[in-house]
């Protein structure tokens, strides 16, 4: 029988992994886990150093520790989407974590595994984007998304199954989607890859340094080895297990125009 303490100890794990998937790994915001800062401290000088509100408020939840009643609540939720039974009544607290610690170690054990297992070559990966202006009223909800200079831009690059290989990440840009006029974006330092392989971008869009108008942007993830550096090839590119492309188009505003409403 696994002890209740024992129990902590996958739930710890489970939650430190399911972190390391969801954003890049932070030491600020994984000492609020540790319980040596408070989340709202680092939310506090995160947003001082001008960490874009959205991103602190994604991380927040993620390293806000449970409280006790949270824990009996999610080992509640397993034992009875596992086993089928609602588990015993809260007043039996620590036999109830003592008797779900079994079906929990197996619940994390399966999904550790799943997710940890290396691919063959690189996995499929996603593309999530936040920051942007909001779409103009009465349009389509399918138009670009809009940056003036000052807007931040954020982008996620998450792989579907965990990668035990090393990617970099190299972005191209094409004014009016020809191949002739692309460039590398230099964004090394607005990166970061974690163990996992999520690629995160974020920063003021005038980091992109594109000039007015609509681009298309192409992502290169591979080993650092096979990354690509040239525009031209980039362009013809295809998506494979050895070099992911990824492509979106967006709109560059000129600061000097007013915003539509």
């Amino acid at each position: 029988m696994i002890e209740p303490d024992h129990t902590d100890v996958l739930l710890d794990d489970l939650g430190r992994f399911e972190r390391a998937r969801m954003a890049p790994a932070d030491p600020e915001w994984e000492a609020v886990v540790a319980g040596h800062r408070d989340a709202d401290e680092v939310a506090a000088a995160r947003l001082e150093r001008g960490d874009p509100p959205a991103e602190i408020e994604r991380r927040r939840p993620l390293y806000t520790p449970l409280d006790d009643d949270e824990v009996v609540a999610l080992m509640r939720s397993v034992h009875e989407r596992i086993v089928g039974e609602s588990g015993p009544p809260a007043r039996a607290r620590r036999p109830l974590r003592t008797a779900l610690g079994v079906v929990l170690a197996i619940a994390a054990a399966a999904i550790l595994w799943i997710w940890s297992r290396p691919t063959a070559g690189l996995p499929d990966y996603a593309l999530e984007f936040g920051g942007g202006l909001a779409p103009i009223r009465g349009r389509s909800a399918n138009d670009l998304p809009r940056y003036r200079p000052d807007t931040p831009f954020e982008l996620t690059l998450r792989p579907r199954t965990a990668t035990a290989q090393p990617v970099e990440l190299a972005m191209f840009a094409y004014e009016g989607g020809v191949a002739e006029q692309g460039t590398r974006l230099e964004l090394h330092e607005r990166t970061r890859v974690n163990d996992a392989g999520i690629i995160h971008v974020s920063g003021p869009f005038s980091a992109l340094g594109l000039d007015p108008g609509q681009w298309t942007i192409v992502a290169c993830i591979a080993s650092p080895s096979r990354l690509e550096t040239s525009p031209s090839r980039v362009w013809a590119a295809k998506d494979s297990v050895e070099q992911r492309v990824l492509r979106f188009e967006l709109f560059a505003l000129d600061p000097s125009e007013p915003l539509e409403r």
